[in-house]
């Protein structure tokens, strides 16, 4: 082993890892905030490029990792979307219907049974709206 040369400890290759983060300009569109390219290593040893922003270094880097979560969350739901929505309608309609008298309910039974998913379908929809924005 030479003097002054550092040798890094062999790291385990199961995982994704930033191996580098430069500072390329501040934000035009957000005063404080700061462009950054990370590079990362992906677990077949593939490097690619990212952009990030943040406040500092380590804000950008925790927003692409949160953003990248996000990612992997949302594709994996959006696949089981039609079963998600088919499930949440049944249980909205078969709840009501088994503990509820429907002979004295009336009308107000199809407002439950109708009305409850569609407060869903608006919040979700809202929810959703929201998450794009940003």
């Amino acid at each position: 082993m030479a003097l002054g040369k550092i040798t890094l400890p062999e790291v385990d290759n199961d995982r994704r890892r930033a191996v580098d983060c430069r500072l390329v300009r501040k934000s035009k569109s957000n005063k404080g905030y700061y462009k950054y390219i990370v590079t990362i290593k992906e677990k077949n040893g593939t490097v690619h490029e990212q952009p990030a922003y943040g406040k500092d270094m380590q804000d950008a880097i925790n927003r692409l990792v949160w953003t990248e979560r996000n990612t992997v969350v949302v594709d994996k739901l959006e696949r089981k979307a039609p079963l998600w929505v088919f499930l949440i309608w049944m249980i909205c309609i078969l709840v009501p219907a088994l503990f509820v008298d429907m002979s004295s309910m009336g009308p107000k039974l199809l407002i439950y049974t109708m009305g409850f998913p569609m407060v869903i379908f608006v919040g979700a929809s809202l929810w959703s709206s929201w998450l794009d924005k940003k």
